[in-house]
């Protein structure tokens, strides 16, 4: 293929117009500029209309669903409105560094366009306290999407990271694969674990990062909602895709947080029982899962933001306005 390809930019979105905005202001300031951008509003929503209605842009559709679906339904309907071969997925409360599509169809171009690679990319976690660049390790060959998630090796977040934002992949593998509409938890893990089952795919990822993860605990988002039981079920669903350390990883570590969260003390002994049965613990897994439970999340968030500090973190993006 000599022709550089058509991006399709997938956006869903409800109810957050200037988030919107900001997240469409960050597309418009890529230098790859042959894309278009789909936005679909997940149910009514009177205020993101007024504010797309204001974009002259013909790179710029929307849509917008008659009753709330989720994201994930959002995200499929995009994806089959697309016109292109890939699609690039932009939540609307995170931004794109400027050279984000170039160097993802940069690093698709290496691989002939193989429509069985998934192009990811390092990125900012910005908090109102400082900025963090995620993920610190990069997957190894052949290492499985599972593996790499959730094989913890290190005592704090961020190692292992993808975020849906950061991923641009064949239309292909979503029409094949499709975001489950009944997970509300943990969507693009899910979607890649399924994906994954065809052992011809491919995870690949820029090393620099290309785009910003707005960390806001206070904001109301579906991954802020605590129910440690579905995410106990869903990792149960999903055993036979990963190794045992990645499993006893997800359990200990994420599902701990979860639960601890909640001050659910009930669930201290069956996730630790599941994960010496079906896992394999190593000591950083155990160390994260007694500090979970037993030191309080701002003694957690005080010894990460010291760390955090010691590493050097990108200046803040700068994006331009919205063309009228």
């Amino acid at each position: 293929m000599n022709e550089l390809p058509l991006i399709s930019v997938v956006i869903p979105t409800r109810n957050r117009p200037e988030l919107l905005l900001r997240a469409i202001r960050s597309v418009f300031a890529q230098t790859y500029t042959k894309f278009e951008i789909i936005v679909v509003i997940d149910g009514h929503d009177a205020g993101s209309i007024e504010a797309l209605s204001s974009i002259r842009d013909p790179r710029l559709r929307y849509i917008e669903i008659a009753n709330s679906g989720g994201g994930n339904q959002a995200r499929n309907l995009g994806a089959s409105m697309a016109n292109a071969d890939w699609i690039a997925l932009l939540d609307d409360d995170d931004e794109w560094l400027p050279e984000k599509l170039r160097r993802q169809v940069s690093i698709l171009a290496e691989s002939g366009f193989n429509s069985q690679v998934v192009v990811a990319c390092r990125f900012v976690a910005r908090e109102p306290k400082g900025d963090a660049v995620w993920p610190r390790r990069l997957p190894v060959e052949k290492e499985t999407v599972g593996d790499y998630m959730f094989d913890c090796r290190s005592l704090f977040d961020g190692e292992a990271a993808l975020k849906t934002s950061t991923l641009m992949l064949s239309k292909k593998i979503v029409e094949e694969t499709k975001f489950s509409t009944s997970v509300r938890k943990h969507q693009e893990i899910d979607f890649l674990l399924r994906a994954s089952r065809n052992e011809k795919l491919q995870l690949k990822f820029a090393e620099e990062p290309l785009a910003i993860w707005n960390v806001d605990a206070a904001r109301s988002a579906i991954n802020n909602e605590r129910n440690w039981k579905q995410s106990f079920d869903w990792i149960r669903s999903h055993r036979s895709k990963m190794g045992p350390k990645a499993y006893s990883g997800f359990l200990l570590v994420n599902l701990a947080s979860e639960s601890s969260g909640q001050g659910q003390w009930g669930a201290f002994v069956p996730i630790l029982t599941e994960a010496f049965i079906h896992g394999c613990p190593n000591a950083v897994q155990l160390v994260r899962y007694v500090c979970m439970w037993l030191l309080p999340p701002s003694v957690r968030q005080k010894v990460r933001l010291a760390v955090q500090r010691n590493r050097c973190a990108p200046p803040r993006v700068k994006t331009q306005n919205v063309p009228a």
